[in-house]
Formats: structure tokens, C-alpha cells, sequence
């Protein structure tokens, strides 16, 4: 008979796994110069699931695999805060992003004696991308870029349309009362 805790590592896995091969998928679809706008709307569900999936199955845990998650899960969104303020300050380059996350997971993990299997590996990177999707710092796809350049232009020239109507009631207005005065004197 197989015991619950290699029930719930083996789903837990199952999920990493899955979720892993969408992004990993996703990534190389994306560099061949596939549109990927839905696939990535359902990698975001896909990974929005594994979370939750988690959540679920994390009070049954045993308590050392229980805190272990923990500690990754809450230092995996931790980390991807940091990198991404080293990626804005210029200290790090934009594909230096994970690395850097996935070292400030790995020296706590370090710090607190837990080593650092293939597993943990594996529910490192899904922390991190579940953290990167948590906080809206996902790449924009270049159709995403697209609309919002075009909504953009579409602004200006409303706002140069009605720039151009107010100056012109301005001069209106100022010719008026230019010849309501010179009337009145």
C-alpha cells in the first residue's frame, strides 16, 4: 500500500513537472517566434493551479516538507522582489533575473540546513515563476506592445485634437474681448 506522503510528493512533483515543461515550452516556443498570447493566458492558469494545487495539499504534509515548502514558497517571491530591483538599478542584466532569485532561495535553504535536491530544485523554479506571474513582472508579448503603442498614438492625437480646439477658443475669446474693449474705450 502506498503511503500519503509519497501520494502528495508524487503530485506535488506531477504539478512541478507540468507546470515546468508548459513554461519551458512556452519559452522556446516564444524564441522560434510563435505567437504565444493564449498559450501564455493558460501557462498563467496552468501555474495559478499549481499554486493553489499546493495550498491544498500543504496542510497534510508532513511538517519538515510542510516548512520546507513554506520557506520556499514565501523566499521565492522574496527573491524575485530583489532581483527585480537589481534589474531596474542596472546591477544585474534582464536574464540575470532568475539566477539571481533562485541564489537568495538557495543560500536560505543553505542557512537553514535543508539540502537542496532535485525536488527542491524543481519547487524552486515553480515558486519563482508562480512569484513572477503573482507580481505582474511578466514580459509583455510584442502583440501586448503593439495594442498599448497604438492605444498610446491614439491618445496623442485625441489630446492634439482638443489641444488645437482649445487654443483656438482661447484666440476666440481673446479677439473678443480685444473688441469689447476697444468698443467699450
Amino acid at each position: 500500500m502506498i503511503s500519503v506522503q509519497t501520494i502528495q510528493l508524487v503530485t506535488t512533483g506531477v504539478v512541478t513537472g507540468g507546470v515546468l515543461s508548459f513554461l519551458g515550452f512556452t519559452f522556446y516556443a516564444k524564441k522560434k517566434g510563435i505567437k504565444l498570447g493564449s498559450i501564455l493566458n493558460k501557462a498563467e492558469e496552468v501555474v495559478n493551479t499549481a499554486g493553489a494545487t499546493l495550498d491544498t495539499i500543504e496542510p497534510v504534509l508532513p511538517p519538515a516538507i510542510a516548512s520546507n515548502l513554506e520557506y520556499i514558497e514565501k523566499w521565492a517571491k522574496i527573491a524575485v522582489g530583489k532581483a527585480q530591483q537589481l534589474y531596474h538599478s542596472g546591477e544585474i542584466g534582464k536574464d540575470d533575473r532568475k539566477t539571481k532569485a533562485e541564489e537568495v532561495v538557495n543560500d536560505l535553504l543553505k542557512e537553514l540546513n535543508i539540502t537542496t535536491t532535485d525536488s527542491i530544485k524543481t519547487l524552486i523554479d515553480a515558486a519563482i515563476e508562480y512569484a513572477v506571474n503573482e507580481s505582474g513582472h511578466v514580459e509583455k508579448t510584442e502583440a501586448e506592445k503593439e495594442i498599448e503603442k497604438q492605444a498610446l498614438q491614439a491618445q496623442v492625437a485625441q489630446l492634439t485634437t482638443e489641444n488645437t480646439t482649445l487654443k483656438n477658443a482661447i484666440t476666440t475669446a481673446a479677439s473678443t474681448v480685444q473688441t469689447t474693449t476697444s468698443a467699450a474705450q
